[in-house]
């Protein structure tokens, strides 16, 4: 008993030659079920060896020793990483066998049968298509260049050739044999990857679940800090806000908020560092910083909300080696004064009245950005009358790939788009630009989250 399970420890061992703990298991299952053919080609040519002797022919025997030794090199490729070479080796030794052994004894010993289980072999030990086309190719042409051969060229061996028809029929069995076990392994191999497949994409469906299901939560945080559109109407009331996330969260953010005595009214849309979780939990930290520094500081113009924005951020981020930021614009309406005056960081605006388009630039400085820290936020005073549209947007919409030639939709047609819906209604405005948006992305994904949030300039009936 000890010396059976000291065998099977053996075959194991041999079974798992080549296979490191960091080998797949599709991988893993080829290499097993090539190491058991190189067992079973192994076993086959011990157990032909006493042909050589029923047949009285040392020459026999040499052979076929001398190809069971040229296998084991097959072994040790296979524990060394070189599967491919050790196959080609296999594949050499076999013809090698049923060529000499064709050639000494001929074509009655039915070693060339054996070429057709060594057919069904290498559709078994060969995955690539290329490789086997060829292998495939060559073992049919000495399939036929034996047949030639023997046609014109008698064997080697001038024994009693009633012989040979025991040992005939014992090949074509063994063949059959070698091929059924062959096949036999290879599908409980097939079937046992089947079964890692499936476990593998059960466990993959209930990861994506679990992430699904936090996502969703997330996008409930992220919506529930962004601001309620009736928060965007005390800002203005004649306004439309288009938000499309790439993915359920988003990395594009819109805040408003007031001063303490409320004359002073801000408006903010930033566009954070990537999109989808990354980028909205960026903007998480961005809205809750944009809460706190309204609460805690006395704000009166945007570029005093961008510098207390940038440190608070910067403070926040030192310890990351992430390069993240914001690119920000942010509009501040006096209504004491009527003013409307702009601060942006690597972002700008647009302005539209009936006959013209103007974009006002911020500052090329985005909020965290520690490399351009020497550059000043600064304010801008908008020229704005009655009837005018501001447009505050990140780059997402302008990005997009789309139309006829799967081209950006670009600077100048964005501003072109927003200087022809300026004379409607903000509803009609946000119904037209979403059309325009779908029409131009068609079977395109969207690349980037997209913002754009537009205000119409009322009489100062609302003061």
């Amino acid at each position: 008993m000890g010396y059976f399970y000291t065998y099977m420890s053996l075959i194991i061992r041999i079974i798992n030659l080549g296979i490191k703990p960091t080998t797949d298991a599709f991988k893993a299952s080829r290499i097993r079920t090539f190491n058991r053919v190189l067992i079973i080609m192994v076993l086959t040519y011990v157990s032909t060896i006493p042909i050589g002797f029923y047949l009285d022919s040392m020459v026999v025997v040499g052979i076929l020793l001398f190809l069971l030794a040229f296998l084991f090199p097959c072994f040790y490729l296979v524990n060394v990483g070189k599967t491919r070479l050790s196959k080609y080796l296999l594949t050499l030794n076999t013809w090698l066998l049923i060529g000499s052994l064709c050639i000494y004894i001929g074509i009655d010993g039915g070693h060339i049968y054996t070429l057709i289980c060594g057919a069904i072999l290498w559709f078994i030990i060969y995955n690539k298509t290329w490789e086997l086309l060829i292998i495939q190719g060559l073992n049919i042409l000495i399939g036929i260049g034996i047949l030639i051969y023997a046609y014109y060229v008698p064997p080697i061996w001038q024994g009693d050739i009633s012989l040979l028809l025991p040992i005939k029929w014992s090949l074509i069995f063994l063949g059959v044999f070698v091929t059924i076990i062959t096949i036999a392994f290879f599908k409980i191999n097939n079937y046992n990857f089947v079964n890692i497949v499936r476990q593998q994409k059960r466990i993959m469906e209930e990861r994506q679940d679990e992430i699904e299901a936090s996502i969703r939560y997330a996008k409930n945080i992220q919506f529930g800090l962004l601001p309620e559109h009736k928060e965007i109407d005390e800002f203005c009331d004649q306004n439309f806000i288009l938000f499309k996330p790439r993915d359920k969260v988003s990395g594009d953010m819109f805040w408003v908020g007031n001063s303490p005595d409320k004359k002073l009214k801000f408006l903010v849309l930033g566009d954070c560092t990537g999109h989808g979780v990354p980028g909205a939990m960026v903007s998480i930290l961005g809205l809750s910083l944009l809460d706190a520094i309204m609460a805690e500081r006395e704000i009166r113009t945007p570029s005093q909300l961008l510098v207390e924005l940038d440190a608070q951020f910067s403070k926040r981020m030192a310890g990351s080696a992430l390069n993240d930021g914001i690119d920000i614009s942010v509009l501040m309406h006096n209504t004491e004064t009527d003013e409307w005056i702009y601060g942006g960081g690597n972002n700008s605006i647009i302005v539209c009245s009936d006959n013209d388009n103007h974009l006002i630039k911020g500052c090329k400085r985005a909020i965290g950005d520690q490399m351009m820290k020497h550059i000043d936020f600064y304010d801008t005073l908008l020229d704005v009358k009655t009837h005018d549209s501001i447009y505050l947007y990140s780059d997402g919409f302008r990005d997009q790939f789309g139309g006829a030639k799967h081209k950006k939709f670009g600077m100048k047609r964005f501003r072109e788009l927003l200087s022809d819906v300026t004379p409607l209604t903000p509803k009609q405005q946000l119904l037209h630009i979403n059309k325009v948006f779908n029409n131009w992305m068609q079977d395109i994904e969207q690349i980037d989250d997209i913002a754009l949030i537009g205000i119409k300039i009322k009489p100062k009936e609302f003061d």
